[in-house]
């Protein structure tokens, strides 16, 4: 299993987001190995998109595993690079983590649930740390 930070640091993309549509745009799977593509509102931004806006979400179901999927209404924290047309989740699977009543639930990292709050704590503190000289998180060990 991936560390915390190793889905922070090389993210392009943490966000909240809600999934609007769990099919999306069929000339945009027509032109990509990917056969869905799930929009997505971003409705809290920790880093790489605005408040509001809406992503696809690339990923694969069923031609190569691991598969991510995404499902209509669903509240997720997502973890993602940057693709030609949108993003992906970040190490497949690990990239999402689900929210429910403002729990964060990941089976590895969260496997009995975080407060959003503090997983949100937690991602910022990284994204601090990250950009922090490498001096200066030595001397923070």
């Amino acid at each position: 299993m991936r560390s915390f930070s190793e889905l922070v640091w090389p993210a392009d993309l943490i966000a909240r987001v809600t999934i609007l549509s769990e099919y999306g745009d069929p000339a945009l799977t027509r032109r990509t190995s990917y056969r869905r593509v799930p929009w997505a509102r971003v409705t809290d931004s920790l880093k790489g998109s605005a408040r509001g806006k809406i992503i696809p979400l690339y990923y694969h179901t069923g031609w190569v595993c691991p598969n991510v999927s995404y499902r209509r209404g669903e509240d997720v924290l997502v973890f993602a690079y940057r693709t030609r047309r949108g993003y992906a989740a970040i190490y497949w699977s690990t990239g999402k983590m689900v929210i429910t009543r403002d729990s964060v639930h990941h089976w590895d990292l969260f496997p009995k649930s975080a407060r959003y709050e503090d997983v949100r704590d937690q991602v910022e503190r990284l994204l601090v740390s990250s950009r922090a000289p490498l001096i200066t998180q030595r001397i923070a060990r």
